[in-house]
């Protein structure tokens, strides 16, 4: 038996500020033509440092994924969060996220805008690659104003973000360790000043604590356009796919009385691909608008055999 997940998501976020005190010599605001890092959204009228938000919200930038080594959400929150970060075994395997002691399935987990966690399904943070994420926020506490009633303990937002140089531009990476880690990735990008386009790639492989006839397995791609169109809009288009093979041994014995079975050919494949696309501009100096599209598809697999399934639709915050 074999199905799919598919979530269809459409959404619109229109921001208004109060600029009856602002200054006439104040720059037009429009989008940058080759745009970095996103804007923390809080339920307030006007601007606010991100220290004085009502709850925390930390912030992960380009450099600082790169200093972790992370190339999966469950290890970037390890790094931020030692002991709210719960994986239940080795790498790939189901991780939970507790904020301020709120549950995991209630953290909403955004990529380029898009939502795309639901309250029916497990949140496993491990599902989610970082290959082609420039930036992490993870606000501490509950949003449910602007995210819903699942956003009791935070959000964790990831966004993409195109080459801050012009030009070609890119780099490749090759890691080992002495267990028997490898990984290898690249990414090459070309701006032509009002644009972009982008593409990157991850692969891991590294031996499970228990002995098992296959180790954990990750590959990543992700591919990256943008346009600027006039002075005032920018058009984007974010596709990524990530494939996971975990072993997992261990299984329930459903019989009674119920125990734990060993196999070590055992083990749970996730693929998941997500394509985001935003368009955003400024009708004038107080008016700003986005609107974001996105898909999630996602399959899990457990020896070949479908284990989970579900189908929703939601709207973007």
């Amino acid at each position: 038996m074999k199905s799919k997940i598919l979530f269809l998501i459409v959404g619109s976020v229109l921001t208004s500020a109060l600029a009856a005190a602002e200054d006439e010599d104040k720059p037009k605001t429009t989008p940058n033509k080759i745009p970095g890092a996103t804007v923390t959204i809080t339920a307030e009228a006007d601007s606010v440092e991100v220290a004085k938000t009502p709850n925390p919200v930390i912030v992960v930038d380009a450099d600082k994924i790169a200093r972790t080594g992370a190339n999966s959400l469950t290890r970037l929150l390890e790094y931020v969060f030692p002991s709210r970060a719960v994986p239940l075994g080795g790498p790939g395997t189901q991780t939970s996220l507790f904020i301020n002691g709120a549950r995991s399935q209630d953290t909403v987990v955004m990529i380029d805008g898009i939502r795309v966690t639901d309250t029916n399904l497990g949140l496993n943070m491990s599902n989610f690659g970082l290959t082609g994420i420039d930036r992490v926020e993870i606000l501490l506490g509950p949003a449910s104003t602007l995210y819903g009633s699942d956003a009791h303990g935070g959000v964790v937002s990831m966004s993409s973000a195109p080459p801050s140089e012009a030009g070609l531009s890119g780099h490749v990476l090759a890691q080992a360790g002495t267990l028997g880690q490898t990984r290898a990735g690249a990414m090459a990008s070309y701006s032509w000043g009002t644009g972009w386009a982008q593409g990157a790639g991850d692969a891991e492989q590294s031996p499970s604590s228990i002995k098992t006839d296959l180790p954990y397995r990750q590959s990543a791609g992700h591919i990256s356009i943008g346009q600027q169109l006039g002075d005032s809009w920018l058009v984007k288009l974010n596709h990524r796919s990530n494939y996971i093979g975990a072993p997992t041994p261990f299984d329930t014995d459903t019989g009674w009385p119920s125990g734990r079975l060993f196999d070590k050919g055992r083990e749970a494949l996730v693929w998941q691909s997500i394509t985001t696309a935003s368009v955003r501009g400024a009708f004038s100096d107080s008016i700003y608008a986005e609107v974001n599209f996105g898909s999630i598809g996602q399959e899990n697999y457990n020896n070949a055999n479908v284990t989970n399934s579900n189908t929703y639709s939601s709207p973007s915050h």
